[in-house]
C-alpha cells in the first residue's frame, strides 16, 4: 500500500505546474508570500485557505501529499501563526483542499483512495468497544440487547 502511494507521489511530481483562473471568482486572491513554502514569487498567484493563509495549488497539493505519504489522512494548515513557532492547525476539509489544490482527476482520485485507506486503517486499529448483542429471557418475554464489553454480562 505505501509504495504504491509513495510511486504515486513520484508520478504527481513530474506533472506540469498548476495555476489558479484569475477568471475564477470563487477564489480569494491575494498578494502575499505563500504560507507553506515562503515563496514570494509576485508571478505566483495565491489563494486563501479558510484559515487566513495564502497558498498556491503546488504548494497545497505537495503538502497534502506529504502528509498523505506520512499516514496522516486529514488536512491541517503548517503555517506558522503570526511568525512565531505555533502552527495554525486548522484542519482544512477535503472539499476544500480538492478546490484550493486544483487537483485533477487522477490526483482525487489518489487521494481520496489514499484517505480512505489510511482512516479505514486507522479505524481499525483503534476501533475497541465492541457490541455484543444477546437475548434476556423474563418469564414469558424475550428482549434483545445491546451491551457493550466493558459492561460485558454472561448470556449464556
Amino acid at each position: 500500500m505505501y509504495r504504491k502511494i509513495a510511486a504515486r507521489s513520484n508520478e504527481m511530481q513530474q506533472r506540469p505546474e498548476k495555476r489558479y483562473d484569475r477568471r475564477n471568482g470563487t477564489f480569494k486572491f491575494v498578494n502575499r508570500r505563500d504560507d507553506i513554502t515562503l515563496d514570494d514569487d509576485p508571478a505566483t498567484l495565491r489563494a486563501e485557505m479558510s484559515c487566513g493563509h495564502a497558498v498556491s495549488p503546488e504548494s497545497l497539493t505537495a503538502w497534502c501529499q506529504s502528509l498523505l505519504d506520512q499516514g496522516q489522512y486529514k488536512f491541517t494548515c503548517p503555517a506558522l501563526k503570526d511568525g512565531g513557532n505555533q502552527t495554525c492547525g486548522k484542519e482544512w476539509p477535503y472539499v476544500e483542499v480538492r478546490k484550493m489544490a486544483v487537483l485533477t482527476d487522477s490526483e482525487q482520485r489518489h487521494f481520496e483512495e489514499s484517505m480512505a485507506a489510511l482512516a479505514a486503517a486507522n479505524f481499525h486499529e483503534y476501533k475497541s468497544v465492541s457490541i455484543i448483542v444477546c437475548e434476556i429471557i423474563t418469564t414469558s418475554l424475550i428482549v434483545p440487547v445491546s451491551i457493550t464489553v466493558s459492561s460485558l454480562i454472561n448470556c449464556t
